[in-house]
């Protein structure tokens, strides 16, 4: 546990690879290239009052920040919004700066095709810092957030293959009409 300097527990940068708060080349991921929202999240033990989100973007031969951006926190059983960035041009990092929110967990979203400009279906990072303090005893209902996800996940993988699935059953029960009719 680490406390500052009037006491209040509170949490050190958290990091999506190596718990280091500075950037390593070594250590990056990149999601699925896929016409879907891509996403990564970090859930608190505790609800948390956090003021900064801090990416550091991976780096294949550029840097590949996302082009969009947007901080969600979840609150009352729901994602909001907590910052976003729009054209975001391509540096190591990207700092968002907002008034203080008590959230279980935070996702950074990124839409479908916002990724960098090379591989645009996906999201490429090699840090993920929060700053803050927690808040609260009680501990945050990590199976609520996961189901929510995990429905939200289906939901676009459905509608994304929607027009191929169509096409297929079309095919399948000789429906398919052909161009121009």
């Amino acid at each position: 546990m680490i406390r500052d300097a009037l006491g209040r527990e509170v949490f050190t940068p958290l990091s999506l690879g190596n718990g280091i708060g500075e950037p390593c080349p070594q250590i990056d991921g990149d999601s699925a290239a896929e016409q879907l929202p891509q996403w990564a999240i970090v859930v608190f033990p505790r609800t948390a009052r956090i003021d900064k989100v801090i990416i550091h973007w991976g780096k294949a031969g550029v840097h590949t920040t996302s082009r969009s951006c947007r901080i969600q926190g979840w609150r009352n059983n729901h994602w909001r919004e907590v910052a976003c960035a729009e054209a975001l041009s391509s540096e190591q990092t990207t700092r968002f700066t907002f008034k203080p929110v008590a959230v279980g967990a935070i996702r950074i979203w990124q839409d479908a095709g916002c990724g960098p400009e090379a591989v645009p279906g996906r999201m490429w990072l090699a840090e993920l810092e929060t700053e803050g303090e927690f808040v609260g005893d009680e501990d945050v209902d990590f199976a609520t957030i996961r189901d929510s996800l995990e429905l939200e996940w289906e939901q676009n993988y459905r509608a994304s293959r929607a027009p191929i699935t169509e096409r297929v059953l079309a095919c399948m029960y000789g429906t398919v009409k052909e161009q121009g009719e």
